[in-house]
């Protein structure tokens, strides 16, 4: 009986450093357009759920670039690098980007929020956190047990 198998072709040219900073950073970018682009999609409900993923489809993905080769698992590490760092820099209460809003507001208006209003504002926040989180671990765990 025949077998067809296939796998990712990678063509992995050696190139000095310079060159691959700039290959780096470019690919870095793209990554961010590629990000950006799927949460524009996700906001305008055009984005699958099963694209969002928690801890268990991270290791999973995770495993199964490894299984391919060291240098996919270090490409998909760069790519979730990114995407933390993407979704760190959100504008919630929380998370860092919630920090430089409120930094900004207090450049804009020339004082601080009170702190009751930050109080407020950052218990939101823990609470889209948590309820993201629960999200797609709910989704993770639907994905392993719909097997």
């Amino acid at each position: 009986i025949g077998r067809i198998q296939i796998e990712p072709f990678n063509l992995v040219l050696p190139v000095g450093l310079g060159r691959a900073f700039v290959e780096s950073l470019d690919q870095s970018w793209q990554f961010i357009r590629d990000t950006l682009d799927f949460l524009g999609m996700l906001v305008r409900g055009k984005g699958s759920r099963d694209a969002v993923g928690g801890p268990i489809r991270i290791a999973q993905v995770a495993g199964s670039a490894l299984r391919w080769s060291p240098s996919v698992l270090l490409y998909f590490m760069a790519f979730f690098s990114v995407n933390l760092f993407l979704l760190n820099m959100l504008p919630i209460p929380v998370l860092d980007g919630g920090h430089v809003l409120f930094l900004v507001i207090e450049a804009v208006r020339g004082e601080a929020l009170s702190l009751r209003v930050q109080e407020r504002l950052l218990k939101i926040g823990v609470s889209a956190l948590i309820l993201l989180m629960g999200y797609v671990v709910f989704n993770d765990l639907l994905r392993v047990f719909t097997r």
